[in-house]
This record gives structure tokens, sequence and C-alpha cells, in this order.
């Protein structure tokens, strides 16, 4: 039997970097229900490993500063494709160092991996709210994220 993993990301106090950590409680209970671990944590770099260990598959999900993208657009990258793209993102500091790292030392890493990068225009300020942008396309947003997670678990 296969093993799937979804690892939200993000700041509870760092306003629109919080999408990750609400797009996980949004969609936990859904994505438990198709046996997908569900992980959401304010870690980052190789505090992950223990949460992408033992996995077939893994799907990282947090907020990106790419300026290539409308604000809430969603964006599926491999590990390689996030390493070129560079965005800013306070949970990316070491997370493909972290796959790297499980991937070199052959630590019972996932066979595939993906990113799922929210855009925001700011993951930096200092809030306890998402900003109006993100708010206003939630419902959206959480529904694509989970219809790209159940198509890469499920492909």
């Amino acid at each position: 039997m296969y093993k799937y993993t979804a690892i939200f990301l993000g700041n509870s106090i760092l306003g629109d970097d919080r999408i990750g950590l609400i797009a996980g409680e949004m969609l936990k209970e859904r994505l438990v229900s198709h046996g997908i671990d569900v992980h959401i944590v304010e870690r980052s770099g190789l505090a992950l490993l223990d949460y992408l260990s033992g996995y077939e598959k893994a799907v990282i999900v947090d907020s990106v500063k790419t300026n290539k993208y409308p604000i809430g657009s969603v964006i599926v990258f491999s590990p390689e494709e996030f390493k070129r793209a560079k965005p800013m993102a306070p949970h990316f500091l070491g997370v493909v160092d972290a796959i790297d790292f499980i991937r070199n030392l052959k630590l019972n890493e996932p066979k595939k991996v993906i990113i799922i990068g929210i855009e925001v225009k700011d993951p930096y300020i200092i809030s306890e709210e998402l900003s109006r942008d993100l708010k206003e396309h939630l419902d959206k947003i959480i529904e694509e994220i989970y219809h790209k997670i159940l198509e890469f678990i499920l492909s």
C-alpha cells in the first residue's frame, strides 16, 4: 500500500504566510478521507525530514512570492523547478535542502515530491490576518489546492 503525505507550511503571525496553515486546516478532513496523512506545521528546513520520511509521494504547500503570477495563483513546482524559480517564502529556506538531504542520504525518501505555492503579495508582513486579496479568493484557492493534491497523489 502506498503512503502519501501533504505538508502545509506557514507562520501564524506573518499575515499571508498563514495561507498554508489555513489551507491545511480547511482540507485536512477531506484529504485524510483519501488516505493522505496531513501535517500542518510552522517549521522548515531539516525539521521537515520527519514529515517527509517513509512516504511514497509528498506534497508541500506554502506561500510564495514570485512576482510572476496574480495574487492567489496556485502554482505547482517540482523541487528542481522550485530551485530555479527561487521564490521568496519564509518556509522555503531549506525545504529543497531538506528534500536533497533526505534523497542523498537515502533516508526512506519520498519517490515523488511536488511543491504547491500560493502566490502572495508579501509573506513577511506581521499580522494575524490574511490580506484582502487572499481572503476574497480563499475558497477558490483551497479548491484548487485540493484538486492539485488529488491529481498528483492519484496519478
